[in-house]
């Protein structure tokens, strides 16, 4: 507060800073808001290049006399890392600019590479966690970023020479990512995530949370924690403990009958409830935050549920909640589950593929479409790559839709419906318009056609 009660107005929105690139953004929203002159941002550059060359010359084993162009971007990539580094210390934008006017480059990365070397340590204090209550699981994803590509980074991080680099992908997704990140930043906000994640699966047995249906997947890339707490949320819109994970395709249809008919609100609020539920049968509310303040799994599961929630909302809208959330196979198989093995068979020859699309393409009128597919697929993999590489519409795709099985009917549905977790911004409006075609022909078939239907895509899997 000023000293006439009034509130300073800050000058530089920290909205517009990027987190990944903060000094390359602080500094020119500073310049654009004229915090800092030409002259100044003219004598940043030149101490920036005599910094870049006394780290250049500081280098071992005859590495400056030949260095490449590359590796010189790259160690001053580092150096502008570093100083980011520093200057979110700061406790306002305002205060980081006057740094940059008042202090050398050359000081305020060195004031940076002690941040990541602290970050460093404060990583390895949370990688050590992690394996501490790491998840009891063959997910092969999973337990290569626990065994190798966390202690990997560790080995090859360099703070001096290399702090923007992450070393490779991880692979292993985490639920949330705040903003965008890199070097050490990026691996302690990654393996801090996935202390959050592992206290929360930690409160299941590994044998349940392995039998939930995606594990079968073996080629998959999925998030455990995300795919065990839709599972404990979905039992608990059924009304039931989620201790067992014992989610099956019968409870999913009670939660479709649940959320159908009501607004997104009251979708929203019905989870809501649920997830507190959740959290008070898991004792999540009990759970103390790291005394450090690495962690907070409370906090980090709060803060993703908004995305959960979305994502089962759109679910719901799309009759896709069968996709969604995860079963027990164990559960599944006691109640009399049964499976409907398919195959999508095999491709045609790219040759053969590319010459069918062709004259498809020459066609005008449907049904001379219609006779060249049903002539020559020959595979439910290569109609389904058809059905968008032919460009195909709506009246077309329907023609095709009448002359499959009601088995087919529902690998296609799969195939489209099937994926948990999409950001309905990544997905095509070819993509979208097609799901809406397939829908509506699927709720116009006449009832027992239907209801086939729908049986086999509940107990489809594919070969």
């Amino acid at each position: 507060m000023s000293m006439d009660g009034i509130e300073k107005k800050s000058l530089i929105d920290r909205t517009l800073l990027n987190p990944e690139h903060y000094f390359s953004s602080l500094i020119q929203e500073a310049h654009a808001k004229k915090l800092i002159s030409d002259a100044e941002m003219e004598r940043v550059q030149i101490e920036l290049i005599e910094n870049l060359s006394e780290a250049i010359k500081g280098k071992e084993d005859g590495f400056s006399s030949s260095m490449r162009v590359e590796a010189a971007q790259s160690l001053m990539d580092s150096r502008v890392f570093q100083i980011g580094l520093c200057l979110k210390s700061y406790e306002s934008p305002e205060a980081a600019v006057e740094a940059i006017k008042e202090e050398k480059m050359s000081d305020l990365s060195k004031k940076g590479i002690a941040v990541a070397l602290e970050k460093m340590e404060s990583a390895k204090e949370l990688y050590s966690q992690a394996l501490k209550n790491r998840i009891q699981t063959g997910n092969n994803g999973y337990n290569v970023m626990m065994d190798e590509k966390a202690s990997r980074f560790f080995a090859k991080y360099d703070p001096y020479f290399g702090a923007q680099e992450t070393h490779g992908s991880l692979r292993y997704p985490v639920a949330s990512v705040s903003a965008p990140l890199a070097g050490i930043e990026f691996m302690e906000e990654y393996l801090s995530s996935l202390c959050c994640e592992n206290i929360f699966c930690g409160r299941f047995q590994g044998e349940y949370i392995n039998r939930l249906s995606c594990f079968k997947e073996e080629n998959r890339r999925f998030n455990i924690f995300e795919q065990v707490f839709s599972a404990a949320l979905g039992l608990k819109l059924c009304g039931r403990s989620c201790a067992d994970l014992g989610l099956c395709r019968e409870d999913i249809k009670e939660i479709a009958g649940k959320l159908g008919g009501k607004t997104p609100r009251e979708q929203a609020k019905l989870i809501a409830v649920a997830c507190g539920e959740v959290f008070e049968e898991t004792a999540l509310n009990q759970v103390d935050a790291d005394p450090l303040q690495r962690f907070d799994a409370r906090s980090y599961i709060i803060g993703w549920i908004p995305k959960l929630t979305e994502e089962i909302i759109l679910a719901a809208k799309r009759g896709a909640l069968e996709g969604f959330f995860p079963v027990s196979q164990s559960v599944q198989d006691a109640r009399g589950g049964r499976r409907l093995l398919f195959s999508l068979g095999k491709n045609m020859s790219e040759a053969d593929y590319r010459k069918m699309i062709a004259d498809i393409l020459r066609c005008e009128l449907i049904f001379e479409k219609v006779s060249i597919i049903l002539d020559r697929v020959r595979s439910l993999a290569d109609l389904d790559n058809l059905f968008f590489d032919a460009e195909l519409d709506s009246n077309a795709i329907i023609e095709i839709f009448k002359q499959l099985a009601p088995e087919e009917l529902a690998a296609i549905h799969r195939r489209h419906f099937g994926s948990k977790g999409e950001d309905i911004y990544s997905i095509s409006s070819d993509e979208l318009a097609f799901r809406e075609i397939l829908k509506e022909f699927i709720g116009s078939l006449h009832e027992d056609l239907k209801d086939k239907v729908m049986v086999a895509i509940e107990d489809i899997e594919f070969e």
